[in-house]
């Protein structure tokens, strides 16, 4: 297979990028200075930041107006940030195959699936596993359909445990089509990532998914997560615009990265800028939110990676502090919504447990990131180095 077709010049991809999530953070390193990319991890630390905050009750007005406001914000739009990973993650991982494909002219399928099993399941499976237990423990039973749900990746059409972890579903639904294309490409011999068809085709797809958005609003014209955001054939247009972007970014001796480098803060404000709405408006108030409203996500989301994604490394505290975040964000993201359904503090759950507003708030986000932090140290580590041991990326 890896001589489908003829080799292309060779491009060094992002080394770790075998280990890249929309959920999460992998180990990609630049291309001359053998670092992580801070700028992507900023990315995923904006990400998983709006989206815990989406899931957190809003500040009393009482407490403090501005606080007030900008939770309010945050629980409107915070959302948003499960398109941004979308994108990133479509950029990244299918920046494995394109890397792979013009250093040795072919791709080994199987071993990029399960080199990203590697990196999504176990930790998945782990959350899955404790939420079983805790829940048996307390007498709750086993939920077998929420489990199968979880475990089979079907949580966006059938039953699950968690309300988040619908976004995974989309990841693997996608990267399993991502995988089949490529290995009917390869014994075609046909070269899928050779510019115009490639580029037609991913236009295509994002065309028929707002398409096929707008006709689901019109069967359903009342809003509801679960038939309007959840299901991946509404979502897939997301992650094809990120595979868009990569596919032009790895090809040798591309363009865009330097014309992105040129415009960064171009791109970052023309990326805030198609944000903003979502953060203003409710997304259930008009069907437009979520059909078109979706396909501007994309955009700015590919903005906002274009103008981040050429940013060198630093050494500022700052900068430090928030690719720290990112660095653990599959785990934060995993694990964020445990110690509140646990402790009881979620919203329409006993939302005040006896607790001022800003201890609730310690609580969310510093028992979030440090559930997190361990998953990632005890869970996610261990298994991408057994991973890297068993299942080597493919070298140049």
């Amino acid at each position: 297979m890896s001589e489908a077709v003829s080799s292309a010049p060779a491009v060094r991809p992002h080394p770790a990028l075998e280990g890249e999530t929309a959920t999460g953070p992998h180990s990609d390193k630049s291309h001359a200075q053998g670092q992580r990319q801070p700028g992507l991890d900023i990315l995923r630390c904006l990400a998983v930041v709006m989206v815990l905050g989406s899931h957190f009750p809003v500040c009393p007005e009482e407490i403090s107006r501005p606080v007030h406001e900008l939770t309010q914000m945050l629980r409107t739009g915070g959302w948003v940030g499960v398109d941004l990973f979308f994108v990133l993650s479509g950029f990244l991982v299918s920046g494995l195959i394109f890397s792979e494909w013009h250093k040795t002219g072919g791709v080994r399928v199987g071993r990029f699936m399960i080199r990203r099993s590697f990196k999504i399941v176990p930790s998945l499976y782990c959350l899955i596993g404790v939420t079983v237990l805790i829940q048996y423990l307390t007498g709750g039973g086993i939920p077998w359909k929420g489990i199968a749900g979880e475990l089979l990746f079907l949580q966006n059409y059938y039953h699950r445990l968690w309300q988040h972890t619908w976004s995974l579903a989309v990841e693997e639904h996608f990267y399993t089509l991502v995988a089949l294309v490529a290995a009917w490409c390869l014994w075609k011999r046909k070269p899928w990532h050779n510019g115009l068809a490639l580029t037609l085709a991913l236009v295509a797809v994002c065309v028929l998914c707002l398409g096929v958005r707008i006709y689901n609003a019109s069967v359903h014209p009342g809003f509801a997560e679960y038939l309007h955001l959840y299901k991946t054939h509404l979502r897939l247009d997301t992650l094809a615009f990120g595979v868009l972007i990569a596919s032009y970014w790895h090809r040798p001796n591309s363009w865009l990265p330097g014309w992105a480098r040129q415009r960064t803060l171009y791109l970052i404000i023309a990326g805030a800028v198609g944000f903003m709405p979502f953060f203003l408006i409710h997304r259930q108030t008009h069907w437009l939110m979520y059909t078109a409203g979706l396909t501007l996500l994309a955009l700015a989301s590919g903005a906002l990676l274009l103008g981040l994604a050429t940013m060198k490394p630093s050494q500022h505290w700052l900068v430090a502090g928030l690719t720290f975040v990112g660095r653990n964000s599959y785990g934060i993201y995993l694990w964020h919504m445990a110690l509140p359904r646990w402790l009881g503090l979620i919203p329409g759950s006993n939302p005040q447990g006896g607790l001022n507003w800003w201890t609730l708030t310690a609580i969310y986000w510093v028992g979030a990131i440090l559930l997190g932090v361990i998953s990632t140290r005890l869970v996610e580590t261990p298994f991408l180095a057994l991973r890297n041991r068993f299942f080597q990326a493919r070298p140049a």
